[in-house]
C-alpha cells in the first residue's frame, strides 16, 4: 500500500511512505537566472508565512505562479522557495504545501503533482486538505484517470 493513515480519526495529515526519486530527478537550481523581483517577492511571501498571515501569503504566491511572465518550471522555482524559507527561518514543508495548493487551485495539475512528489519525497507526508484540493482540480480538468490513480495511491 502506497499510503496509509495512522489513525481512523480525521487527521490533518496523510502519512505516506517516502518516495525514492531516481538519481537524475534532482532539482537543479536556476536561481541565478530567476528575476531579482521574484527573490524579493519570495522573501515577502516567507515573511507573511512567518507572521501567520496565510491568506495574504497564499494570494501573493498565487500571483507569482500564475503571472504571465513567470515561465519558470517547478524544478527551477522550488530551490528559490527553499532558499527563501531557509533565509527567513520558515518551515519549507509549509511553503511547499501552500505551493501545492496554489498550483491545484490554478488548475496547474502537472506542476501541482511535481510539488506533491517533492513534498512526499522530502517530508513523507502531505496535508489531507491539500490532497482534496488537488483531486478537485483534477476532476475540474476532466482528468479522471489521473484522479483515480491519485486516489488509489492514497488508500
Amino acid at each position: 500500500m502506497f499510503a496509509r493513515r495512522l489513525s481512523s480519526t480525521n487527521s490533518s495529515f496523510v502519512f505516506l511512505k517516502p518516495l525514492v526519486l531516481p538519481p537524475d530527478h534532482h532539482l537543479t537550481t536556476l536561481a541565478a537566472t530567476l528575476p531579482p523581483d521574484l527573490h524579493s517577492q519570495l522573501a515577502r511571501f516567507c515573511s507573511l508565512l512567518k507572521r501567520r498571515r496565510y491568506v495574504a501569503a497564499k494570494s501573493l504566491l498565487k500571483s507569482l505562479v500564475t503571472a504571465d511572465g513567470l515561465a519558470h518550471p517547478f524544478p527551477s522555482l522550488a530551490p528559490a522557495v527553499e532558499a527563501s524559507c531557509r533565509a527567513a527561518v520558515v518551515p519549507y514543508d509549509g511553503a511547499l504545501n501552500m505551493l501545492f495548493r496554489v498550483y491545484s487551485d490554478a488548475g496547474m495539475t502537472d506542476r501541482a503533482l511535481d510539488a506533491f512528489e517533492l513534498l512526499l519525497g522530502r517530508f513523507g507526508r502531505v496535508e489531507e486538505r491539500s490532497c482534496t484540493i488537488y483531486l478537485q482540480a483534477l476532476r475540474r480538468s476532466n482528468s479522471c484517470s489521473k484522479s483515480a490513480k491519485f486516489e488509489l495511491s492514497m488508500d
